[in-house]
């Protein structure tokens, strides 16, 4: 998993010189009048600076700066409100998405409130260059003398530890108090790498995953024998055998393969797209994959391998899905820029692998980044993020951390297990593990705050009654889900020419991405009319429904207090429920069968989630039956006339009087067959839509089970082996279509005179036979 730089240095000479400047002036804050008008951005703390990094004096007045002014959310309270709304199955509002047109109408800066901060901004020799699309950030330009002037503070030269020059601002910005109503805070005033990447490769280890918990498939991701190979030598994961793990491939079988849902992976390192065309011609796939650079984007090269990982991991297990690839430059005005890039495009799905320790980032960029992730939110958009490989300690040391953006309330957080035929434990090797803990920077949101999810509410759930003064003041808990991610038997990829593994949450996240557009994509959304596949309010109400088991993998064993960060605590350790190591779990996109055979009638987490956001309520009623005289002792295939069918095989079964059949239905007609019934008589033949909706009885859907015939007495006995004789044959339960069988052989000519006699032409033939009826009511049982 990707993180940030780790370290906490202050920038102890810094807070000197800006205490300094507080008692007796910069020399560019004006009067004592003027100063009294302004207001600190608080948020806009300087930087930590990294290991081995040091000052190495004042940045140059001339060094030109580009900066970014982000704006506070116009009628905040309304966002919450419709947030809640948004995902509230009793509100009028309930996914009833926005567009980003719309968003910005309500809750952008205004024109007039832009032009308020532009021309503040010009008045103090600043350019404006640009305004984000949701009017929530102005970018703007300028020589670095002027900013410290205009913003009252001052910039330090950096050398970082590779020896590379940046600079940092010495002290918190301040403003006039007359924009305070409207400025967030002020990011970009440093350059300082703020996102790495730390791949998490592993060494080979004992096969441990060959036994799949899932049925195989033939129509989802299969590898090359180079794949195939390379996977085994290294003991990692193709994509078939993780589709195969965690239940996907049902799925595929009802062709969904991610078909049509756009999937935006965030990127900070370039990558070879002659390494996305050779995973593809070995899976034969042909997805489409475009880049959008994002403030000049990264260049080129094969990176580090994260991009490749991400790409080619939504690719494997979603191979339909479109794959839409934003770089961006590594600082955090390029992830803000590439966020509120990817919230203005509207792809429906979007996942990171980059993350920084919660407590290293500065709150003007916690604030904005969840700003635009609550606009995500609201336009029915989907954001996961990898949680880190540093277990319980995010920053690196041995102090409780957790990673943004995963630990923002409008991102799901993926921690990472270990992954085995025996099941999952929580991924934690001594030097790595699955992120996870409490956060200190957000209060719990409503979705998760549901003390109906098992164990939600636990020992280590922590209040804080300053930043969350609302009942019952909980902080944030994360991850919110978990997948594979032990570099042990990691992600089998192409990279730098090569087939390769590589582990990590980095793998986790687009894991969930993908099987994410599998949900949207899959025929059960579509039944259901759902536009939103998995999000974090229908995972956790799923989470507190009996449900729960049907749909995500409890992973209940292993901790991730990761031993070589030394925090001794033992946090945090899996449970049954959810726990800050899992979650709630890793995902069973269909039901979890036993013995590797597919169960399409017990939905898994596709089909619960779909059905949970329904635009359309289906349910079954049965208008006609055809033949309405079934067989007690024989199955009949039988069509059913209706409405409101689930048209997805294996989804519906017909119930006759206890008797169960699957059934095979468009929306409007089932065939089935039904067995036979040992009591003759009348009963309602119903028609259930998995365990959502069962049509009512009526009328139109009774049956009659009619007895099996049986034969009494034959006239003759005997007759010649060359056949010919005419038979008599009585007894009862006998209608016309009846079918005479002496022995093995049909008889011709059957004449049915009554329901208990019945004439028959014996085929010739030698021996004693048995003659049996089969009519109606099914088979006689042959008898003396």
């Amino acid at each position: 998993m990707p993180r940030r730089t780790r370290g906490r240095h202050l920038l102890a000479a810094g807070v000197v010189v800006a205490s300094a400047l507080a008692a007796v002036g910069t020399g560019t804050a004006g009067t004592a009048k003027a100063a009294s008008t302004l207001r600190v951005l608080s948020a806009s703390v300087p930087r930590e600076l990294a290991p081995g990094s040091r000052v190495v004096g004042a940045l140059a007045s001339t060094t030109r700066i580009s900066f970014e002014v982000t704006l506070h959310v116009r009628h905040a309270g309304q966002l919450a409100e419709l947030l809640v709304a948004l995902n509230d199955p009793r509100s009028p509002s309930f996914h009833r998405f926005l567009t980003p047109a719309q968003f910005t109408a309500r809750f952008g800066a205004t024109s007039s409130e832009l032009a308020k901060v532009e021309r503040w901004l010009r008045r103090e020799g600043l350019t404006p260059t640009s305004v984000s699309a949701n009017r929530l950030s102005i970018r703007a330009v300028a020589k670095s003398g002027a900013i410290a002037a205009a913003l009252h503070t001052s910039f330090l030269a950096i050398r970082g530890a590779s020896g590379a020059i940046g600079f940092t601002n010495r002290a918190a910005p301040s403003i006039p108090s007359s924009i305070t109503g409207l400025v967030a805070g002020v990011v970009g005033l440093d350059d300082l790498t703020s996102l790495h990447t730390d791949l998490t490769r592993g060494s080979r280890a004992p096969l441990s995953h060959a036994a799949s918990r899932a049925v195989a498939h033939t129509r989802g991701p299969v590898a090359c024998p180079e794949a195939s190979s390379a996977a085994s030598f290294l003991n990692s994961f193709t994509a078939g055998g993780l589709a195969s793990y965690y239940a996907m491939a049902p799925l595929y079988t009802l062709g969904d393969l991610g078909q049509g849902v756009h999937v935006a992976i965030m990127e900070f390192e370039p990558n070879s797209p002659a390494d996305i065309t050779a995973y593809q011609q070995c899976y034969k796939t042909s997805a489409t994959v475009s880049y959008k650079m994002v403030d000049g984007g990264v260049g080129t090269g094969t990176g580090q391998g994260e991009a490749a990982l991400d790409i080619e991991n939504v690719i494997g297990i979603a191979p339909h899905a479109v794959i839409d690839v934003y770089q961006a430059p590594n600082s955090d005005m390029g992830a803000l820029d590439m966020y509120n890039k990817i919230v203005a495009d509207g792809d429906k799905v979007v996942t990171t692998s980059w993350g920084s320790c919660e407590s290293q980032t500065t709150p003007s960029v916690i604030a904005a980044e969840e700003t635009t992730f609550a606009q995500a939110g609201a336009q029915g958009q989907v954001v996961f993020s990898a949680a880190g490989d540093s277990g319980s300690t995010d920053c690196g040391d041995s102090s409780l951390a957790v990673d943004d953006p995963g630990s923002q309330p409008g991102v799901l957080s993926v921690g990472g297990t270990s992954a085995s035929s025996k099941g999952e434990v929580v991924w934690n090797d001594g030097s790595g593990g699955g992120g996870g803990g409490i956060s200190t920077a957000h209060c719990m949101p409503g979705y998760q705050d549901n003390t109906s999810v098992p164990d939600l509410v636990n020992a280590n759930t922590t209040t804080d009654p300053t930043l969350c003064p609302a009942a019952p003041q909980y902080l944030r808990q994360v991850p919110d889900v978990t997948a594979m991610a032990d570099p042990n038997t990691g992600y089998t990829i192409f990279w730098n020419g090569s087939w390769t593994s590589i582990g990590g949450t980095s793998g986790a996240a687009p894991l969930w991405a993908a099987a994410s557009a599998l949900v949207l994509a899959s025929p059960y959304c579509s039944s259901f009319g759902s536009t939103i596949g998995v999000s974090p309010s229908s995972l956790y109400a799923l989470a507190a429904t009996p449900s729960y088991s049907s749909a995500l993998f409890d992973v209940t064993k292993g901790n991730n207090n990761v031993s070589s960060f030394g925090n001794g605590s033992g946090l945090y350790p899996a449970h049954s429920g959810f726990d800050e190591a899992s979650g709630l779990g890793s995902p069973a996109l269909t039901h979890p069968a036993p013995h590797g055979q597919a169960d399409l009638f017990r939905p898994g987490l596709a089909s619960l989630l779909c059905y949970a956001s329904r635009t359309v309520t289906l349910v079954p009623h049965v208008t006609s039956v055809s033949p309405r005289h079934l067989a007690s002792n024989l199955p009949t295939q039988v069509t059913i006339l209706g409405t409101g069918f689930l048209p997805i095989a294996g989804a519906d079964r017909v119930i006759v009087d206890g008797v169960l059949a699957m059934g095979t239905c468009s929306p409007v007609r089932c065939t089935a067959t039904v067995p036979g019934h040992p009591v003759s008589g009348r009963a309602d033949l119903r028609v259930q839509l998995q365990i959502y909706a069962t049509s009512p009885t009526s009328g139109a859907d009774v049956v009659t089970f009619l007895a099996a015939p049986k034969v009494t007495r034959l006239t003759p006995g005997t007759g010649p082996t060359s056949g010919g004789t005419r038979v008599t044959i009585h007894g009862s339960g006998f209608a016309a279509g009846a079918v005479v069988r002496f022995g093995a052989r049909a008889g011709t000519h059957v004449s049915v005179l009554s329901p208990t006699v019945l004439l028959a032409t014996a085929p010739a033939g030698s021996g004693t036979v048995y003659v049996t009826v089969t009519s109606t009511g099914g088979k006689s049982v042959p008898t003396a």
